[in-house]
């Protein structure tokens, strides 16, 4: 301690009177029990207080309005159950109506049903609108039923549904107050018969709030055309005299307006309390009111008693306090040059670690990035040899770095738990596919043993648990050179935790026991004489270890030198799924296709809606179901998909997951919501690259039917559709129907008869798979098809991937960048173009990790490798500009018209087959330009972007 500091000490020594009286047993008491006292009134006054407004306030003037809400849609429903009945009697038998007799003695027996029905009638659609009611009551003459307001309300066009709840009125017939159910009827063929009516007795309405209690309140209706019904105060009573708008009283309209319990000066001049809820099948407004202090009374009263309180507890303690305060600044000084000194020390530390990871991480990720292009590109042995060497050097060196990161992340408390939800066996068979490679590279055998009953979804911090297990799975490969390593997963349930038991134990050369203390110690290695030859910063387990306590938990081992090690921990995530994982080896190894459809399907009046961002995927969708003659409508986006499904029923929709601003689980889930719309029960399924084990648990349980992987196997794809199709759906496959047979799909026979080159004729380009690509899109045909729309979108997709990359670099956000890789990843896998989708993968995951470094050192080198693919594929299936010259602009102009009408109307075949057609033609600079980029827009299937750029073609002619 410095010198200072020591004369400090013995000035407060000195000095510290007051603290003595403080520090003695009698006072510390005193401050305790005030302190709980304080703490203790805090609380019971809150739970009190809270109670009191929850027991008899507005949560219970809300429910009542809540139940009269569901007591009257119940008894709508089911008088609406009566009335569905009635109209399909008529419906399907018309001709019934055309005994006047018969028909009044059935409308009778409806009467009879219910006490509270007043007449039942059916007024014809003839011009005199015949009118034909029980009791063969007949309106007078001057009895004008089109200008009814329940005629009006149900035959008007806007009303969907074609029936209409009414307002009260005075039954010309009764004589008494009464509403009216009323629906239109359409024979089987859809023509207009005309409306069936109930009138029901006022009363019955207004019974449904008589139980509320008049000591403390009282309830009321308000109709649909806002007349004020069954109002304790007989200047709002609802009578032939007159009626009272709720328009005409501001305090109601108030009410009316406001989602919360509102509190106001009622009609008697006293405080209230009042809530209304509009019952969406009627159109009525139920509005309950309380008096004030049923609501707030037991409250206030609590509240009082606890201002009392705490304001003699806060009197205490300020008294205290002043005395305390002297003493502990003095005491603080003292403390306060330490402190300064151990955090200046652990800062510098700490920022100089932080400052020195990121430092290394970028040209260490460059590194990788140019040796990947010496790996691809080089022929000779040698340099492979030293790229190969140079590849593994880096990683190790990447792997310390990111550990020393991490390190620095723990000591300056910025490293923090994210629970999220997460597939056990999907995370499982990530980390144990990474060890099994490094396990297999020395030969060693590596043992999974992994609970069934575990629980499929959990919630925790996935990336974490992952790496803790990776770290302990990674040490035992680095230390056994034979023999075995066995991962042990159990579980124990206890209400919605699972307690995760994870066990590792190796064969290895064991830890001697004066090594253990320093086995979690940063930077220092065991057994340092005869693990020299082993890679590390000896950080992996004091991370680990780390990592544990932020998640509650910490790391045992068990060890005996010379034999063999043991490490287990345990760890405790909340419960998502109680559903088991099952045989987990049997999940990892079954395949998502493990059959084939050979049979072709033809339903040209079914309707499917595909919904993926990726132009080209929509494209090649469409092609690979051309043949079943099934009606396909496309969108790009969730939204858009959300507003053609509301509108227009679907056999089965096809959702991507992964889409910008709406993925495809938000739009499923939107969906679903729409109980009223046209595909509530439509099968949805999902297309994801997402397909590994867990992958289809996970998407059932959101709501989906099934899912998909990409790249779309076609077989797979007509097997889903023919599974979900009603059987009325098939028809026979016309004679001249065009469509792939066995022997075309295998021999080439099919491109041969098109004019298109077979896969054998194909270039040989490094890194493409042909037979992979023709896996997905079964024929030569669709295959340059799909190689020509890949090159005319390449421009447009390094624009969008460049844009997003200066978005992570501005900001930090790698969301857009995510999307636009793995949409492009998609692709380049349906064409077999291996090293881009490998590498797009690796962007992908960067960019959700928000790993900006490593995103930062490949881009570069993924752009050149995809810019390099287009031109060697452009040199393979390029078209050159067309020779023919342009004799006739009007012909021209009239294609280009024929064009914009195609895209409208979404006619892709025609399209493609106008844009080949204007390719043939020798075009001005300026107008190749523009037709370039109409070429780019047919090929996005953007209709407004294709018709502007026709429109500038034409000008331009």
């Amino acid at each position: 301690m410095s010198k200072m500091s020591k004369n400090n000490t013995n000035e407060f020594e000195q000095e510290n009177t007051l603290g003595n009286v403080l520090s003695g047993k009698r006072n510390q008491l005193i401050i305790t029990i005030v302190f709980l006292v304080l703490f203790f009134t805090l609380i019971l006054s809150i739970v009190i207080s809270t109670r009191a407004i929850s027991s008899g306030g507005r949560n219970n003037i809300e429910s009542e309005v809540n139940g009269y809400i569901y007591e009257l849609d119940t008894w709508i429903s089911e008088q609406k159950g009566l009335m569905d009945v009635s109209v399909s009697n008529i419906r399907i038998n018309p001709s019934m109506l055309d005994d006047y007799d018969e028909t009044v003695s059935w409308l009778d027996e409806i009467d009879e049903l219910h006490e509270e029905i007043s007449s039942t009638y059916i007024v014809l659609s003839d011009e005199e609108h015949s009118f034909i009611s029980s009791g063969s009551w007949q309106p007078d003459t001057d009895y004008n039923i089109e200008e009814r307001h329940w005629y009006i309300d149900t035959i008007d066009e806007n009303n969907e549904k074609g029936f209409n709840i009414s307002a009260p009125y005075l039954d010309a017939n009764t004589g008494e107050y009464c509403f009216t159910f009323s629906e239109r009827v359409y024979d089987t063929k859809g023509n207009y018969l005309g409306i069936f009516c109930i009138d029901f007795y006022l009363e019955r309405l207004t019974r449904i709030i008589d139980n509320t209690s008049k000591d403390v309140g009282y309830s009321f209706l308000i109709d649909k055309e806002g007349y004020i019904i069954r109002h304790p105060n007989k200047d709002f009573r609802f009578s032939e005299l007159g009626k009272k708008s709720v328009d005409e009283v501001d305090e109601y309209v108030d009410i009316l307006e406001s989602s919360r319990p509102v509190l106001f000066k009622d009609y008697d001049g006293k405080k209230k309390v009042a809530y209304a809820a509009l019952d969406e099948n009627s159109g009525y407004y139920i509005v309950s009111v309380k008096n004030w202090n049923v609501i707030y009374g037991n409250a206030v009263k609590y509240d009082i008693l606890f201002v009392v309180l705490f304001g003699v507890c806060i009197a205490i303690i300020l008294y205290l306090i002043y005395r305390l305060i002297r003493w502990s600044n003095r005491a603080n000084k003292i403390l306060q040059e330490s402190v300064e000194e151990a955090v200046r020390a652990g800062e510098a530390k700490t920022e100089f670690l932080a400052h020195m990871s990121h430092e290394i991480r970028t040209p260490i990720n460059a590194v990788l990035g140019m040796d990947e292009m010496i790996l691809r590109d080089s022929s000779e042995e040698v340099i492979k040899g030293y790229a190969d060497d140079i590849r593994s050097a880096g990683n190790s060196l990447l792997s310390i770095v990111n550990d020393i990161l991490d390190m620095s992340k723990i000591e300056s408390g910025k490293l923090t738990i994210v629970p999220v939800k997460y597939d056990v066996s999907s995370m499982l068979y990530d980390l144990i596919n990474m060890i099994r490679f490094r396990a297999e590279a020395k030969k060693l055998s590596f043992v999974v043993e992994v609970d069934e009953k575990l629980p499929s979804v959990l919630r925790g911090d996935e990336a974490r648990v992952k790496q803790v297990i990776t770290n302990i799975l990674t040490n035992a490969v680095k230390y056994t050179h034979e023999g075995t390593i066995w991962l042990r997963v159990k579980g124990s349930q206890d209400y919605n935790t699972e307690t995760l038991y994870v066990e590792v134990e190796d064969t290895g050369i064991g830890i001697k026991e004066e090594d253990l203390s320093k086995l979690f110690s940063a930077f220092e290695r065991i057994d340092e004489k005869h693990n020299r030859n082993i890679e590390g910063t000896g950080l992996g387990m004091h991370i680990t270890q780390r990592l544990l306590k932020l998640m509650d938990s910490s790391l045992h081992v068990e060890s005996e030198y010379g034999k063999g090690s043991k490490f287990y921990f345990e760890i405790k995530q909340e419960i998502v799924d109680k559903k088991p994982i099952g045989k987990f080896e049997e999940r990892v190894n079954k395949s998502t296709s493990e059959y084939e459809f050979k049979q072709i399907f033809y339903a040209p009046n079914a309707r499917v809606l595909v919904v993926d961002d990726n132009e080209l995927n929509l494209k090649v969708f469409v092609s690979l179901l051309k043949h079943t003659g099934v009606k396909i409508t496309t969108a790009s986006s969730g939204q858009e998909c959300l507003d053609i499904a509301a509108a227009n029923y679907f056999d089965i929709i096809f959702l991507d997951h992964m889409m910008p601003e709406m993925d495809g689980i938000e739009t499923l889930h939107h969906m679903k919501e729409n109980l009223q719309g046209p595909n509530k029960r439509t099968p949805v399924y999902v297309l994801t690259a997402n397909a590994v084990a867990g992958a289809k648990e996970m998407y059932i349980n959101e709501g989906f039917t099934g899912f998909l992987s990409k790249p779309i196997d076609a077989d797979r794809l007509e097997r889903v559709i023919a599974d979900n199709l009603a059987k009325n759906l098939f028809e026979p496959i016309p004679d001249n129907h065009e469509h792939l047979s066995d022997s075309q799909s295998t021999e080439g026979g099919n491109a041969a008869a098109k004019g298109v080159m077979n896969m054998e004729d194909f270039p040989m380009i490094g890194g493409i798979d042909w037979k992979y690509a023709m896996s997905h899109l079964n024929d030569e045909e669709l295959v340059v098809t799909t190689i020509k729309e890949f090159l005319s979108l390449l421009p447009s997709n390094l624009k969008k991937l460049d844009s997003a990359f200066d978005k992570v670099c501005d900001t930090g956000v790698c969301d857009d960048y995510r999307i636009q890789v793995h949409s492009m990843k998609s692709v380049a896998a349906t064409l077999g173009i291996i090293p881009v989708a490998g590498m797009a993968n690796i962007l992908e995951y960067a960019a959700r990790d928000e790993k900006i470094d490593d995103i930062k050192a490949v881009h570069p080198v993924f752009n050149r490798v995809y810019t390099d693919y287009g031109e060697q594929l452009s040199e393979a299936f390029g078209e050159e500009s067309g020779d023919l010259e342009i004799e006739d602009a009007d012909a021209l102009k009239e294609k280009l018209k024929l064009l914009k009408e195609s895209m409208e109307d979404l006619d892709i075949d025609t399209a493609d087959s106008i844009v080949e057609e204007l390719a043939q033609y020798k075009y001005t600079p300026e107008q190749e330009g523009i037709f370039k980029e109409l070429e780019a827009a047919v090929t996005s299937l953007e209709s407004e972007e294709s018709a502007r750029l026709a429109d500038e073609l034409i000008k331009s002619l």
